[in-house]
């Protein structure tokens, strides 16, 4: 079920552009800790909390990964620039639905990511303008 659930919000195309891009779990100073978890389901997890509007803490145990191991990873992973990354990428794609579908992500986790909510939806001003007047 978990597998299905992560290829729903993280499929494939969005995985294969995430997936080199995405830093190995760094090593814990202060120990402890459960072993690797499958960054797949990290992503899914966190697609799953930014377009369900939801708090971290309600994140549903069935992902099998630990709130604050996502949190911590959704915070490396803007901080780095992951999610400008795989936007550049994505936007390249002849794939209309996974373009769209990543739009939405991207921008609901500018939103949810405060810091740097304005930068992302500079970038997008453009094509949303665009999108909106098309209809």
């Amino acid at each position: 079920m978990v597998d299905q659930l992560s290829r729903r919000l993280a499929p494939d195309a969005l995985w294969h552009i995430v997936k080199p891009l995405a830093p190995p779990a760094g090593v814990r100073t202060q120990g402890g800790g459960r072993g690797c978890v499958d960054d797949r389901q990290i992503l899914a997890a966190i697609v799953f909390v930014v377009t369900s509007e939801c708090s971290w803490r309600q994140l549903p145990p069935l992902f099998g990964v630990k709130v604050s191991t996502v949190h911590r990873r959704f915070r490396e992973w803007t901080r780095i620039g992951l999610w400008e990354q795989v936007d550049e990428r994505v936007n390249q794609l002849d794939d209309p639905g996974l373009v769209e579908w990543w739009r939405i992500v991207y921008e609901t986790l500018c939103t949810r990511n405060a810091t740097s909510a304005s930068d992302c939806l500079l970038d997008h001003n453009e094509s949303t303008d665009r999108l909106y007047s098309a209809g």
